[in-house]
């Protein structure tokens, strides 16, 4: 059974920005491999170190994941039913996207051709375009498989519906979070505007700040969740307002991500000060509490309305005028309650007759 477009989206997506942000850190930790990799003819094209783009890279991630979810989405049969097909796609992203690639860089035929690079810088480049590749891959590749064997196995227990509820649980889950992710970005924008003696440069030079952001944006899919499986279960409060337990664990959000962000800023490594960690962190925090106000709730709405049309599926029949038919229980317990029922139904039947009864 072939999952939705939608789930496979958002799979590419959480992929590709896990793996890239992972890739990143871990390199960016490595003493010198900027130096190594960033030449000075590659330096011209890139943009100054205090862009504001800079630090919005990484927070634009999601935007390529749709890119390479569309791309991938014609295609992918041949990669996720095929044997090894995680190595398939590794030299395909590896092949098409870095050594074959049209564009000028490190480690392409073109930036080899092009550029003075040293061979050792075009080598330099090739283990972080290999490990997200085989990384990547791996992922994408084997989570999809697991959600097709998940999806097939419903299907032959009955139990599609549910698990397309959950879907939709998890599918707004993932939004949350998303706007959460995207915006810690904005709260660092908000946070060079109010404080002027802070710039870009600041926030980007923090080699832990992606991996921050990722780990609030996991925390903060698990309590929407959590919060949409609240939903699911129990009935929403008069005039559409959230529960208590719903608004306790949209409270959890708020003070696990001011906390967090309390924690994080105070720490020897931070960039900037704790208060203007928790005033960037407000940001993703609003955005959240809006979409989840507006997106759980009808998760919900949605899942009353396909159990509404099922029951209207299978009391069509009744509404279409078709008696039901009595089953042989119900008449072997009229015959059993009054034995003179059998007689008196023998009795209508003969009348019935197209003659007289003798």
């Amino acid at each position: 059974m072939k999952p939705s477009f939608v789930a496979f989206l958002g799979r590419v997506v959480v992929s590709h920005t896990l793996v890239y942000v992972a890739v990143a850190v871990v390199l960016s930790l490595v003493p010198g491999y900027r130096e190594l990799t960033v030449t000075q003819e590659l330096a011209q094209l890139l943009r100054p170190e205090d862009s504001p783009w800079h630090y919005a890279a990484p927070f634009l991630q999601p935007v390529r994941g749709l890119v390479l979810a569309f791309v991938f989405w014609p295609v992918w049969g041949g990669f996720v039913t095929a044997r090894m097909g995680w190595l398939k796609l590794a030299l395909v992203l590896i092949g098409v996207g870095v050594l074959g690639g049209p564009l000028v860089g490190a480690g392409s035929f073109e930036g080899v051709l092009r550029t003075g690079a040293s061979g050792r810088t075009h080598l330099a480049a090739v283990p972080e375009a290999l490990a997200y590749a085989v990384l990547f891959s791996t992922l994408l590749v084997t989570w999809d498989r697991s959600a097709r064997r998940k999806l097939q196995r419903a299907t032959e227990e009955g139990k599609e519906n549910e698990m397309r509820a959950g879907s939709r649980i998890r599918v707004r889950a993932a939004t949350i979070a998303l706007l959460g992710y995207l915006g810690i970005a904005v709260g660092g924008y908000a946070v060079v505007w109010l404080w002027a003696d802070l710039g870009f440069a600041h926030l980007t030079a923090d080699p832990y700040a992606q991996l921050y952001a990722v780990g609030m944006a996991l925390i903060n899919y698990g309590l929407a969740y959590l919060l949409g499986s609240r939903l699911f279960v129990h009935d929403q409060t008069p005039f559409g307002l959230l529960s208590k337990e719903s608004l306790g664990i949209l409270l959890l959000l708020t003070i696990a991500n001011l906390a967090a962000a309390a924690g994080y800023y105070a720490a020897p490594h931070a960039t900037v000060s704790v208060g203007a960690g928790i005033v960037a962190q407000i940001v993703p925090v609003v955005l959240m509490w809006a979409a989840a106000m507006t997106l759980l709730p009808g998760v919900r709405l949605v899942v009353a309305d396909d159990a509404t049309s099922e029951a209207d599926e299978q009391s069509g029949g009744v509404l279409a005028g078709e008696a039901p038919a009595a089953s042989d229980a119900q008449s072997e317990l009229v015959e059993a309650s009054d034995p003179n029922a059998r007689i008196g139904m023998s009795s209508e039947e003969e009348t019935d007759g197209s003659g007289p009864a003798d």
